[in-house]
């Protein structure tokens, strides 16, 4: 089991490389959350893609809220 282990682990890493790794990482998760957000279907979870999703999703962001007058 430990010498599974140690193949399945793959190389060792530099500090250097690991941070790089690591910004990589969150550049590429931040611009998927951007589309996400940004409502780009192929971006978006598959419970909340199609087209009565979309349209769900357009009501619910095109609604006014009575809290939203007094939030800062």
């Amino acid at each position: 089991a430990r010498a599974r282990r140690k193949t399945l682990a793959g190389p060792k890493l530099s500090r250097e490389e690991r941070r790089a790794d690591k910004a990589a990482n969150r550049a590429r998760m931040s611009e998927r959350r951007e589309r996400m957000m940004a409502g780009e279907e192929g971006y978006l979870l598959p419970r909340d893609q199609g087209p009565v999703r979309r349209y769900v999703r357009d009501i619910v962001d095109s609604r006014r809220n009575l809290l939203g007058l007094f939030m800062p």
